[in-house]
């Protein structure tokens, strides 16, 4: 937008630029922490806040930001699906932050995916062929399967001890 170039040389092509915004972010900062230190005292008032006022009050703007996001139900419905996962998932004892990793990551690894197929013309042996590739998807199974090895460990040291 500006026409500059990022990298080493641009401290040095353009130097008034450059320090300008490391001048400007700790002139944000400096505000941001007043700001943040006049307005503790307000919201620490939310946590006085009860909750039969509260949530409803946190369900409507959620509502009316799915809504406004997408101007369609679909955004809605996208949230109260992933209300009712949440949900399931802390009813049951699952994290749900793996999930939302997952789902943050997922556009990167299906792009990056398809760029590494691309390169192999279509063939999964990419991922097993070259030593570096190979050991990190030893480890990424390795990890994968970890849930299921922890569970087995932990019911054969609980029978070890059952008869003993």
């Amino acid at each position: 937008m500006w026409g500059l170039e990022p990298g080493p040389r641009l401290f040095t092509d353009h130097a008034d630029f450059a320090w300008g915004l490391i001048a400007s972010l700790y002139v944000s900062n400096i505000i941001a922490l007043v700001i943040a230190l006049v307005m503790i005292p307000m919201i620490m008032r939310v946590i006085c806040v009860p909750n039969e006022i509260l949530i409803p009050s946190i369900v409507v703007i959620c509502f009316v930001g799915a809504y406004a996001s997408t101007t369609s139900m679909w955004g809605v419905l996208i949230m109260i699906v992933g209300g009712i996962l949440g949900y399931a998932f802390q009813r049951f004892g699952y994290s749900a932050s793996p999930m939302l990793l997952a789902s943050i990551l997922s556009v990167t690894f299906e792009v990056n995916l398809r760029r590494a197929l691309t390169i192999s013309g279509g063939s999964p042996s990419i991922f097993v062929t070259k030593p570096l590739s190979l050991i990190f998807f030893l480890v990424f199974l390795l990890l994968l399967c970890s849930p299921v090895f922890k569970k087995i460990y932990y019911k054969k040291r609980l029978n070890k001890r059952n008869y003993n």
